[in-house]
């Protein structure tokens, strides 16, 4: 177990008292680990025995992570069937009460009691939070079986419209359901147009079967537009007669003009004229054709923005930010302002947006309106405060000051926490699992003004990404040491020296892609620090003369950085050192990256980013920006100059 910093207050020893002292803390490290190894052993291989515990040692009994011992052997008696299993179970989660060592348990003696119908004692260890659908299907037996009640038909009723399929334990529950007063046609139509809304014909079509006649022409037109919607529309568009309503129209055509945006840009005025929608639905036909032109950055879906606006609806988020991106992307910059000017105020007080009306003032020759707008967002730790100390031709300082700091109170505390010495043994242990619940157990339970003590403890333990997952779980972005680690910092600097990548990147793009964690591995099997596929890696070390590596090999620091800081290099090469193109590719591919690029002249780099149409990438790049500014802050303790990192974006094949 590591010695936190500032845990003994000092003060001077004699020789005597220094020699005692070490022989006593050399016990009982002995003693600890002799513990630690006993506990190990029977938690890998836990008895079923209920006899194992008479044998424990005193030392195991007050060991920490004792419970879930207790909570394991618990668990074998119960899947080997001894008999005193459930009566240990029971009086084990009375004792322990919601602590994380029995939730997997009470997961698990539930599925028992469910089995054999037992839905009394069910009932009195259910627990909402467990998050088991199938065992809330379970409940909802346990609870017809003790009596029901109206509002559990309604419950189930709304679980039943908003979810695409319900688990298999649910089919007692749904089946009672069916024969309940709420189960009626305006129930059943809601299923279907929830369905029908996320393009399930599968689930629908059979729904429309269980309607009054004069209840499905509307849901039969929808469902034929989503089966052939090119031919479909073709016929709306001629004057062809359909019983669609409003929803089914803009549902299917939105789900249409997303992916043939050209055929759905060309047919949408002869579609307006023969079907003479109404003003709203109108306006919602429009937008579904002028957002994919947006996020292809092609120049039509600026006039589509402005013909929907003049509708005077109202517009969803989505539509207001991407009619500014199109008005920014053709450089239509009193549009930028009368937009941003239009905003609702919970949009216009974002950084993202009082940016941009700076730069929409600036671009107009109002620099002295832009200027203090710029000034306020460089006091804000945000991508959008390094934009505009950019902006302002000067360096940015993050807004900085110390709140990961373990003081007496927050060291009290936590040492009054049964959880917070779980979390540290799991911890030193490496039972990540048990340490991530008893920490979150432990977050839960601490004072709110006392929970940044835990930030400056798990960077102390050397757990980086629950350190940074905990500041930004309580908003601390001003304190930049704590927010920004640099663990690995040799292997980093030698990866830096080797491929010409500045350290800030690599550490940037390390924070985002692993948080840090060594072990880490993507849904796509991208692993390690820097998130490398095994296949790049292998092209990587092929073309600058490395060992081609392994995909255990890439889990090793020495192996994964150099290679992903190469990576990282051959990007910002292939794009003349606009790493802004770079890590644009290394989140969404060199493709991706090459298609996003201005084909009608450059780009100034904050235009560029703000219109990546990929959500993800969009923010990748941003907050990689932040990241490295941040880094550089701290390594050189100047003020940042963004300049040379934010070059114009240019067409293909330009310098």
């Amino acid at each position: 177990m590591s010695a936190h910093p500032n845990s003994l207050r000092y003060r001077p020893l004699t020789r005597g008292l220094l020699a005692g002292l070490i022989l006593a803390f050399a016990g009982q490290s002995h003693a600890a680990d002799e513990v630690r190894a006993t506990f190990s052993a029977a938690y890998q291989q836990p008895s079923a025995d209920p006899a194992a515990a008479a044998t424990d040692s005193a030392a195991l009994r007050a060991y920490p992570l004792y419970p879930w011992l207790r909570a394991a052997r618990l668990k074998a008696q119960l899947a080997a069937g001894q008999p005193q299993a459930e009566a240990g179970i029971a009086a084990f989660l009375s004792e322990q009460g919601e602590a994380p060592a029995g939730r997997e348990l009470r997961r698990l003696w539930l599925n028992k009691l469910a089995e054999r119908q037992d839905w009394t004692a069910f009932l009195a260890a259910w627990r909402e939070d467990l998050g088991d659908e199938a065992l809330r299907c379970r409940a909802l037996d346990a609870w017809l079986a003790t009596g029901a009640t109206p509002e559990l038909a309604q419950s189930l009723a709304e679980r039943w419209v908003a979810e695409a399929e319900l688990p298999a334990e649910c089919g007692n529950a749904l089946a009672w359901l069916r024969q309940q007063p709420v189960y009626d046609a305006a129930l059943i139509e809601r299923r279907a147009r929830s369905r029908l809304v996320e393009g399930d014909s599968a689930r629908a079509r059979p729904l429309l079967a269980e309607l009054p006649a004069a209840r499905r022409p509307p849901l039969e037109a929808w469902l034929a537009l989503l089966d052939n919607p090119a031919a479909g529309f073709a016929q709306l568009a001629e004057g062809g007669r359909s019983a669609i309503d409003d929803q089914g129209l803009r549902e299917s055509w939105q789900r249409y003009a997303r992916r043939n945006t050209d055929a759905a840009t060309a047919l949408l005025p002869r579609l307006l004229v023969a079907l003479k929608p109404s003003m709203a639905t109108t306006e919602a036909l429009t937008l579904s054709a002028a957002l994919p032109l947006a996020w292809s950055r092609d120049p039509g879906a600026l006039g589509l923005f402005q013909s929907a606006a003049a509708s005077g609806e109202p517009l969803d988020e989505r539509a207001l930010e991407w009619r500014l991106r199109a008005a920014l992307w053709n450089g239509e910059w009193l549009q930028v302002l009368a937009w941003t000017d239009a905003l609702p105020a919970k949009l216009a007080s974002q950084p993202r947006w009082r940016y941009w009306r700076a730069r929409a003032l600036e671009a107009l020759g109002r620099t002295d309106q832009a200027r203090p707008l710029y000034r306020a967002l460089t006091g804000e730790f945000d991508t959008y405060g390094l934009l505009a100390s950019w902006r302002l031709g000067q360096a940015w300082t993050p807004p900085s000051r110390r709140l990961a700091v373990v003081g007496p109170e927050a060291r009290a505390a936590l040492a009054a926490l049964p959880s917070y010495a779980r979390a540290e043994e799991a911890w030193a242990l490496q039972l990540r699992s048990i340490a991530s619940l008893e920490w979150r157990a432990t977050f839960d339970a601490l004072d709110p003004k006392l929970r940044p003590a835990l930030v400056a403890i798990a960077g102390q333990w050397g757990w980086y990404d629950q350190a940074v997952v905990t500041a930004t779980r309580q908003g601390m972005f001003d304190d930049v040491p704590a927010l920004f680690p640099r663990p690995y910092e040799g292997e980093v600097r030698q990866a830096a020296a080797l491929s010409g990548t500045p350290p800030m990147w690599i550490h940037g793009v390390m924070r985002k892609e692993s948080v840090f964690k060594a072990d880490a591995v993507s849904a796509a099997d991208a692993i390690g620090l820097l998130q490398l596929l095994p296949s790049t890696a292998k092209l990587v070390a092929k073309r600058n003369q490395r060992p081609a590596p392994s995909r255990e090999q890439l889990f090793d620091p020495a192996v994964n950085l150099p290679l992903g800081a190469l990576h990282l290099r051959e990007l910002a090469d292939r794009y003349q050192g606009r790493w802004i193109l770079a890590l644009a590719a290394y989140n969404a591919g060199a493709r991706a990256a090459e298609r996003w690029r201005p084909t009608d002249g450059a780009r100034e780099a904050d235009v560029w980013i703000e219109n990546i149409p990929y959500n993800e990438t969009r923010v990748y790049v941003q907050r990689i920006l932040l990241h490295a500014a941040a880094y550089d802050w701290l390594e050189t303790g100047k003020a940042v100059r963004a300049a040379a990192w934010l070059p114009p974006v240019t067409p293909s094949g330009s310098p």
